[in-house]
């Protein structure tokens, strides 16, 4: 679905900030060659969310100062617990939180999970794998776990 027919369907408008954020997502991802010809917004809420298509990969993108260090947690989080085996959406493998000189929005990159939107799922699995969560939640290193953001556009870090 072309977007301009997706934001009408969905009654989703350009927003102030929309156009930068998708446009910041797609600059921040080119810095790990990851290059998106049509970027969909997926989501335009607390953050901005966009499917870096025809890559499998969606850029989460703080747009609000406040949730900032809320996006670098979660990355840091999501990091420690796929290194853990736990069934979550994993951020992209070599990369980590960038903040976008040109907005100050700060990107993160994660892996796009293919699949029905709200599939069924027996309640035994979701238990099982809600479990696995918990324990691999308690094995965390830092309750409060932090990754570096560097302020600077052009020097991409592989987490080490």
């Amino acid at each position: 679905m072309d977007n301009n027919v997706w934001r009408w369907f969905t009654g989703v408008r350009d927003a102030p900030g929309m156009n930068s954020a998708v446009r910041a997502a797609t600059e921040v991802a080119g810095q790990f060659r990851i290059m998106s010809t049509d970027p969909v917004l997926l989501q335009e809420t607390n953050n901005t969310v966009v499917w870096l298509r025809p890559e499998p990969v969606v850029a989460k993108v703080a747009v609000r100062a406040h949730s900032q260090d809320e996006v670098r947690l979660e990355y840091a989080v999501a990091v420690e617990l796929n290194e853990l085996g736990a069934d979550i959406a994993r951020p992209m493998p070599g990369t980590r939180p960038v903040q976008h000189a040109g907005t100050g929005f700060v990107v993160t990159l994660w892996e796009r999970l293919e699949g029905p939107d709200r599939a069924p799922v027996p309640p035994e699995e979701l238990a099982g794998s809600l479990l696995r969560l918990h324990i691999a939640l308690g094995q965390t290193k830092d309750r409060f776990a932090t990754v570096p953001c560097d302020d600077r556009e052009g020097e991409p870090h592989a987490r080490g």
